[in-house]
């Protein structure tokens, strides 16, 4: 589906749309609905012409709009005002709230809207396009070409780009708010319209780039681990690509978990699974994570299949540069497309790699093929919990006495993984899990490796700080590496993913907690 331009309804009663579009005397006006379009749709037109030409009488305006407990006296316009005044407001609206108001008048709402439709795939839901081009709504269609050009001007201001880029698409907002509007994909929309008219900073294309990165930085260690501990150079770094000279810096491997399992004997179990390596575990943590998830499953009697995946790119998606890695993305589409078809799980340790195949991918390409991959997708923790569910978890674990203080990552919830990785440690014996509160970090990723966003980065993490280090705990444990890296930053605590603590309970001692 290429981009629509079209005018949208606020749809806050369900489908079928069509009852509705009858009540309102739409029925003969054209109306196509889009197979995958958001729910929580919105209106793109100026009041008087919506008004005059579309809606007459107010009882339609309440059908419309699903809000019949208001007063059936008040006037149309005000309660087309109040409505987008509230929808606007329960979205949190990233860029709205703070930019287009300043607009006034009647294109209030339209940053929401065009940041619905402008993309390319959709969500659940329903939208309404009126495709009538007669003598009769032209009017109308000339007040969406005034707001939209109004729009035009707005994506591309340099203001509207800082605001947008204060979102650090933790996702938050969306798994909390139940307005169910997705606000962090608004600000991606927003700075992929900015990004493709003015192009990406510097810092953003190095930064983002985390493979490049990560290859380079492995193939350098140790020199690159030394060099980026001397202050010097990092203070250069800050002047040349952006990166915060304050920022911890995992270390990177030469030996990435690529490299060591070519040594290594495969399993011959029939039963096969992809698990779709992240950078933190390949690069840097490949003797902790990237192992530990491999004989966790190898000891569930799995056969580990590692194709060549490219990055996910979820970095470049957040940054609103996906249409610089399209090649990469379909290309990891139509790999795990291989093994989807074939009803062949795909397991991710990193749930950022996992937002970006089960949710970002079938929004930005919108085939069959992607959502037969989203379907098979499945976070570590939730697979093992699963096979536990049906009895076919090992669960022949050694003792191990420890207290460990449990994180979870945002991008871990936005997948709908809440409490499986906690009832997955509880299954070891002497384990004693205290989740932390439910907290952001503040690393959002790139977001805090960025010298701008440093400060603003370690304000949002400080409660989680505060609560980590006052834990009285053994081993701190989340199963992000971002999320590990800013734990570090703000306690100087370490931490370690969870399927290191199966793997060294299943007897593999050479996995340290």
């Amino acid at each position: 589906m290429r981009f629509l331009q079209a005018l949208c309804l606020v749809l806050i009663v369900p489908p079928p749309f069509e009852d509705i579009a009858k009540k309102v005397g739409l029925g003969d006006v054209g109306i196509r609905l889009a197979e995958t379009v958001p729910v929580h749709a919105a209106i793109v037109v100026d009041v008087p012409v919506w008004n005059d030409v579309v809606i007459g009488a107010e009882d339609a305006v309440e059908c419309l709009h699903g809000f019949d407990q208001l007063s059936p006296g008040a006037r149309s316009d005000n309660l087309f005002n109040n409505l987008v005044h509230r929808w606007v407001l329960n979205a949190g609206c990233v860029a709205a709230a703070g930019r287009v108001r300043d607009v006034g008048g009647p294109e209030i709402p339209l940053l929401i809207a065009r940041a619905f439709t402008l993309r390319e795939g959709g969500q659940d839901g329903v939208v309404a396009v009126l495709l009538d081009h007669s003598d009769e709504f032209r009017p109308l269609h000339q007040a969406v070409a005034r707001a939209d050009a109004q729009l035009a001007k707005i994506l591309e201001d340099p203001e509207f780009k800082e605001i947008v880029d204060s979102c650090i698409n933790c996702k938050r907002c969306l798994t909390e708010c139940p307005s169910g509007v997705d606000v962090p994909w608004l600000a991606i929309v927003g700075r992929h319209e900015y990004v493709d008219k003015k192009g990406e900073s510097f810092t953003n294309r190095v930064l983002t780039d985390t493979r490049s990165l990560c290859s380079q930085g492995s193939m350098l260690a140790p020199i690159a681990n030394f060099a980026t501990s001397l202050a010097p150079i990092r203070w250069g770094l800050q002047k040349a690509i952006g990166l915060e000279a304050k920022r911890y810096l995992p270390q990177f491997r030469n030996q990435t978990l690529r490299k060591i399992l070519k040594s290594r004997k495969q399993s011959t179990s029939s039963e096969e699974v992809v698990f779709f390596l992240g950078c933190y575990a390949n690069y840097n943590d490949p003797e902790g994570e990237g192992l530990a998830v491999v004989d966790v499953l190898e000891q569930n009697g799995l056969k580990v299949v590692m194709p060549e995946f490219r990055c996910c790119g979820i970095a470049r998606i957040s940054a609103g540069a996906q249409h610089q890695i399209i090649d990469d993305i379909r290309f990891n589409i139509n790999l795990l497309h291989e093994y989807a078809s074939r009803g062949v799980p795909i397991i991710f340790s990193e749930p950022s790699c996992e937002l970006a195949v089960k949710k970002e991918y079938p929004r930005i390409v919108d085939t069959a093929e992607a959502r037969v991959v989203a379907e098979h997708c499945y976070d570590i923790h939730q697979y093992l919990m699963n096979l536990h569910k049906e009895g076919r978890l090992n669960t022949e674990f050694n003792r191990l006495d420890m207290s460990v203080g449990y994180h979870a990552p945002c991008h871990l919830k936005s997948v709908g993984v809440t409490r499986e990785p906690i009832e997955l440690m509880e299954l070891i014996p002497g384990i004693t899990v205290k989740p932390f509160s439910d907290k952001c970090c503040g690393m959002g990723g790139t977001y805090g490796l960025k010298a701008n966003n440093y400060d603003l980065s370690m304000k949002i993490g400080k409660r989680l700080f505060e609560e980590v280090i006052a834990a009285d705990v053994d081993q701190v444990v989340t199963g992000c590496g971002a999320c590990g890296m800013q734990i570090f930053q703000g306690t100087a605590r370490e931490s370690c993913h969870p399927l290191k603590l199966l793997a060294k309970a299943y007897g593999k001692e050479r996995i340290v907690a």
